[in-house]
């Protein structure tokens, strides 16, 4: 059987220019083809000094090492880059696992490399046997940096109660739903959101358009605080103390107590509740006098360090003409206060000398008078009291209306009976008292209605008239009776308590 040529390529051409094997090379041919050889050799070897291991079988990874090259390609995808104020664009490329050359090449940043044992080679070749190299696939703990986002707490939102608010149209302008604003001012303990005064007394904190809770200031030490459980809500009062610090003003009068009190630093409203304790002994309107003075301590409040009004009475003293009127104040066993002289009589009256708090008179009780409107001489049987129109009158002692309307020159009229033998006249009113009507009870001090002009009046002023059995008596000179004195009971402690406010009475005036 003839021996069949072999192929020049099939060939190892390695062999070709080696002696022994010149006589076979010969039988190959002519000089072209030997020059097409020796071509096609330095072709082959400049390929194979390009690429050194063009000439190795290329055989596909095991599954072992596809498993470890995913595994590391993951950890690298979902490692935190470190965050830094410029961007690096160093990176070191990892030669792949062994056996597994010309697949892949990872490249981390280089801040992700940690301290090796030995340098990682920068050329193409695989790392020697015994050389580690770790690569932290996780950056150091301190170069990062939390970057997940945090949803702001809510906080609260202050409302303006305007006239005519209510919790559903406050819940509407807040863009919630107003039916828990039902729900809520139903609940026990919640009626005061049934009436929300005006102000910034409301507070709300609301989250994803839902109210989390609810602040209301009812007044200055109650507030009620509403809260979200689970569906429903839960309703809660706190109650907060007034912090009580003891102060005393003394004030000499010029002019009218009310100016001389503001100069002294006392609010209106105190200088009247001040005058009200010594109704039934002062006339403020005649009585007072230039030189005249006044000394008051009083229980002033605070919270959180602020002032928030003032607070009881302690014990007052007018000296009025050289005569001393004085007042302590005594709280009984029920809980009840009212004010007595240091000697445990009663300063209350059954009637006030007056039935407004500071005012002036401008015509006296008199048998004959000239009218200034009637242009004639007539008997004026009470006292006229200046005022501005709306300046609240008050009934001087406890009785029954029995009168309240129009009533010739008197215009409106309210007619009180006291007991069986007194009644007072109220005239020139501009109009009642809340509930005044014939056949209301009233009590010493309520406001039966407002100074006026109607009827026949030159101005604004009240008529006052006081009657014993039918017949007229001059209200400023008139003897009526006292109310009950300290209870006996009580009366030893009470002398002691007084003796100690005399005596810091004394101190303040000089006495």
């Amino acid at each position: 059987m003839p021996r069949m040529r072999q192929h020049l390529f099939d060939r190892d051409l390695r062999y070709v220019i080696k002696p022994r094997y010149a006589a076979r090379a010969s039988a190959l041919g002519s000089h072209s083809h030997w020059i097409a050889s020796i071509l096609i050799a330095v072709a082959v070897a400049i390929w194979l000094g390009r690429a050194p291991d063009a000439s190795i079988d290329r055989t596909q990874p095991t599954t072992d090492d596809t498993a470890v090259l995913k595994a590391q390609i993951a950890s690298v995808l979902v490692a935190e880059p470190p965050i830094s104020k410029a961007p690096t664009t160093s990176v070191v490329t990892l030669p792949p696992p062994a056996g597994m050359q010309g697949l892949v090449a990872l490249s981390l940043p280089a801040k992700q490399v940690i301290h090796t044992t030995k340098a990682v080679p920068t050329g193409p070749s695989t790392p020697a046997v015994g050389d580690t190299a770790r690569v932290a696939l996780v950056p150091p703990r301190d170069s990062l940096t939390a970057t997940i986002p945090v949803a702001p707490a809510p906080h609260w939102q202050t409302v303006e109660i305007r006239k005519g608010d209510s919790l559903t149209r406050v819940f509407k302008q807040l863009g919630l739903d107003p039916r828990p604003a039902i729900i809520i001012a139903n609940k026990p303990g919640a009626r005061a959101l049934k009436n929300l005064r005006i102000g910034p007394h409301l507070k709300v904190r609301i989250s994803d358009d839902n109210l989390v809770a609810l602040q209301y200031q009812q007044n200055l030490t109650t507030l009620l605080r509403v809260e979200a459980t689970g569906g429903d809500y839960s309703i809660d009062t706190v109650k907060r103390q007034f912090d009580i610090t003891e102060r005393e003003v003394t004030g000499l009068i010029t002019d009218s107590l009310y100016r001389s009190a503001l100069r002294a630093g006392l609010s209106d409203q105190f200088t009247y509740s001040l005058a009200s304790i010594f109704q039934w002994q002062i006339d403020f309107a005649t009585d007072i006098r230039k030189g005249d003075r006044f000394s008051v301590v009083f229980e002033e409040r605070s919270l959180d360090g602020k002032k928030a009004g003032k607070g009881a009475i302690l014990a007052a003293e007018f000296v009025v003409s050289g005569n001393h009127y004085r007042a302590v104040r005594q709280v009984s066993k029920d809980g009840t206060s009212a004010y007595f002289a240091p000697d445990g009589t009663s300063l209350r009256g059954v009637f006030l000398r007056s039935p407004v708090a500071i005012t002036r008179i401008t015509s006296g009780y008199s048998l004959k008078r000239f009218h200034p409107v009637l242009k004639k001489w007539r008997a004026h049987r009470g006292v006229d009291y200046a005022g501005r129109t709306g300046t609240p009158v008050m009934a001087t002692g406890t009785g029954k209306v029995i009168f309240a309307g129009r009533k010739g020159g008197y215009g409106k009229v309210v007619i009180l009976k006291h007991g069986g033998r007194y009644s007072t006249l109220y005239g020139h009113l501009s109009r009642y008292g809340k509930g005044i009507r014939k056949g209301q009870r009233v009590n010493q001090g309520q406001v039966i209605g407002y100074i006026g002009s109607t009827g026949l009046a030159t101005g604004p002023h009240l008529h006052y008239e006081f009657r014993v059995n039918g017949k007229h008596r001059n209200p400023l000179t008139v003897r009526t009776p006292r109310a009950a004195p300290v209870n006996a009971a009580e009366k030893t402690a009470f002398l002691k308590h007084a003796a100690a406010w005399t005596k810091r009475l004394n101190q303040l005036t000089g006495a």
